[in-house]
């Protein structure tokens, strides 16, 4: 593994408090400055309005890494595609490029209101709990953020992922991309990894016997799987560019 400094930008999902990742950030090798972006609680923005916030938090130098998770990913994809200095590889975790709901038409994302989320966030924790998909730590990571983001904020984001499309975006990164899926993932289905394989058939896919929070509960595995990814990464960014056109 490459000893270099690497920061690595930590894009958030729906809750987009950041502290879902702490799990995940106990496990970074020293070397692996974690930079956990941190989308407001109070304010209902687009993925538009929050991409110039997430592009505010990346470093100017030093490598880095973005990872985004869930509602995150489509963020991630937006700002690698933008090609910024430094980016030398893109992490998406179990997320998606076109609607996470692909079997609902996209006029729906009207019908997401304040009170069909909270019914859903009620039932879809209590089936996770019930069939054992939801670690006592998750549980605990859910019960400090449900108070810092509001029901208004969380139903925009919903609406944003029925929407989404950034597809095109997809097809205009320059760096190698992984994807983590989640081999037990009851929230964003199979089929959203297929569409990414389609717009890029290049992309890494490393699977783990888990549910959703795969960052939460497996974070240790994450970091041995992203070690080799990040060496060829950083090692593909510092070769000389006619060594990088030849391999």
């Amino acid at each position: 593994m490459s000893a270099e400094p690497l920061s690595v930008v930590l894009l958030p999902g729906l809750d987009g408090t950041g502290i879902m990742f702490e799990p995940f950030v106990r496990h970074l090798p020293p070397q692996w400055e974690p930079i956990i972006v941190r989308y407001p609680g109070d304010q209902c923005l687009s993925y538009d309005e929050l991409l110039p916030l997430a592009r505010a938090a990346l470093p100017s130098d030093r490598p880095f890494l973005l990872l985004g998770e869930s509602f995150g990913g489509p963020l991630s994809i937006r700002l690698a595609a933008e090609r910024p200095v430094g980016l030398c590889g893109l992490v998406l975790c179990a997320t998606f490029a076109g609607t996470s709901a692909p079997w609902l038409p996209r006029y729906c994302h009207r019908l997401v209101r304040p009170s069909t989320v909270l019914a859903w966030q009620v039932s879809g924790r209590f089936a996770a709990w019930a069939r054992g998909l939801c670690p006592k730590e998750v549980r605990r990571l859910f019960n400090r953020v449900r108070h810092q983001v509001t029901i208004d904020v969380l139903a925009t984001r919903v609406r944003e992922t029925v929407q989404v499309d950034v597809t095109r975006e997809l097809t205009e990164i320059n760096v190698p991309i992984l994807y983590l899926a989640a081999g037990k993932d009851h929230v964003v289905p199979k089929s959203c990894l297929r569409l990414i394989q389609q717009h890029r058939p290049d992309v890494d896919i490393h699977t783990f016997d888990a549910a959703h929070w795969i960052l939460q509960t497996q974070g240790d595995a994450v970091v041995r799987a992203l070690e080799p990814f990040v060496a060829r990464c950083v090692n593909r960014q510092f070769s000389p560019p006619m060594l990088q056109e030849a391999s």
